[in-house]
């Protein structure tokens, strides 16, 4: 029989007034906790910046090919579609997806309301599959090759605004380039949209890109950019350098995080926040685990004296607090993923917690099951704790058999 590992449980499984038993049970109640909160911090800031990423990154695409001459404004110089700029473009291997489009500024105005809106002109190329999962009524445009479509996708909060619904006509007013009246257009509402992202979902509707060429006068091969989606976001920044340097000098190549940088911004900020509160819980786990060996090893002070006056070596008496150690962080580890594991499926499943949707771009709390990230809080916890129990060795070694005995 392992003696050091019988006194442990016997330390740890006391009696039910034993003040040992006590301290333990409140460390594996700490530690539960900190692990828990842990865990949960990290499965939802996970799933608030998936969820985020996807949203923009669906609705904008990663990179956008404009001419040098664009400003900030939606009104784009035209760039030219041709076969040897798509040959450059699906040249790179990372490349999914490239379709162009064209940003129109314009005035949405029925018998009761007047709404700006910016038209983004797509055509048959156009990846709806991001969209499509957005959808709350009637269903994406139809695009065709050789003719012109008026159907139209709003977002829910525009049509709320103009007091729309899927199936109503809807008429935009766009600025001539020369300068003159209003030219209007009228289009079939054939779907509405809702994202979630309000700076999005208030500003841009989705029509098709020949109503814009011809308002602009622009021939059928002329567009304001392209939208390219590639397949690893991870490569965004080496994937736009290489497109940026195939392309020829008047045209520019930018990502996504350059264009929306509020919103990647806040990102990083909810990250550090993250990173925050994962080492504060981590440096509570860890505090508590250390008071709770020390204040252990106190109360055993006479059992640690007695042990080394009958032959118990060093060795020995350090594996029992080891073992101690051990159980109040296996107990914790288990009950604290236990717990946390519950809460986010809770959360999954039931949307329990909710959301200002117009401040956090969601109704509720997004859940991500980051296995790799449990798995790695869990080891360095672990890793942290072995650490730790270089302490209570130490305190261990110097306690003098005599004065332990006689210690009261």
């Amino acid at each position: 029989m392992n003696t050091s590992w019988y006194i442990a449980k016997q330390i740890s499984q006391g009696s039910k007034k034993s003040f040992s038993r006590f301290i333990v049970k409140i460390a594996i109640f700490s530690t539960s906790l900190s692990v828990a909160t842990m865990v949960v911090a990290i499965c939802m800031a996970s799933g608030f910046t998936k969820e985020i990423r996807e949203k923009v990154f669906g609705f904008w695409g990663h990179i956008h090919i404009e001419s040098f001459q664009n400003n900030d404004s939606y009104e784009n110089s035209p760039i030219t579609e041709d076969a040897k700029l798509l040959k450059s473009i699906f040249s790179v291997q990372e490349v999914r997806t490239a379709a162009p489009y064209i940003n129109k500024a314009g005035i949405i105005k029925t018998k009761n309301a007047m709404e700006g809106i910016i038209l983004k002109g797509v055509n048959y190329k156009y990846d709806w599959n991001f969209i499509q999962s957005y959808i709350t009524e009637g269903r994406v445009p139809n695009f065709q090759k050789d003719s012109t479509s008026r159907e139209i996708l709003i977002s829910t909060s525009t049509a709320k605004r103009v007091a729309v619904n899927v199936g109503d006509p809807l008429i935009i007013y766009f600025l001539a380039k020369d300068g003159g009246r209003p030219i209007g257009r009228k289009f079939e509402v054939v779907g509405l949209y809702h994202t979630g992202l309000e700076e999005y979902d208030t500003r841009f509707a989705l029509g098709d890109a020949k109503i814009l060429q011809d308002i602009n006068n622009w021939t059928d091969n002329l567009y304001s950019g392209y939208e390219i989606k590639i397949k690893d976001i991870g490569q965004l920044k080496n994937v736009t350098q290489i497109i940026y340097d195939d392309l020829p000098a008047q045209y520019n190549a930018t990502n996504i995080r350059d264009t929306q940088t509020n919103i990647f911004d806040w990102l990083e900020l909810l990250v550090k926040n993250e990173i925050f509160v994962l080492i504060l819980m981590l440096i509570v786990a860890l505090l508590n685990m250390t008071t709770a060996l020390m204040i252990l090893i106190l109360d055993r002070t006479k059992m640690i004296g007695v042990l080394k006056a009958i032959g118990a070596t060093q060795a020995q008496i350090k594996k029992i607090f080891i073992y101690n150690a051990m159980i109040i962080l296996g107990y914790g580890l288990a009950i604290g993923n236990t717990i946390a594991l519950v809460i986010c499926w809770l959360q999954s499943t039931f949307k329990i917690i909710k959301l200002d949707e117009s401040a956090y771009y969601f109704k509720e709390v997004p859940v991500l099951f980051e296995w790799w990230s449990i798995i790695g809080i869990n080891l360095l916890t672990i890793i942290i704790t072995l650490f730790i129990l270089l302490l209570p060795a130490m305190i261990i070694s110097k306690v003098s058999p005599l004065k332990a005995i006689r210690y009261d």
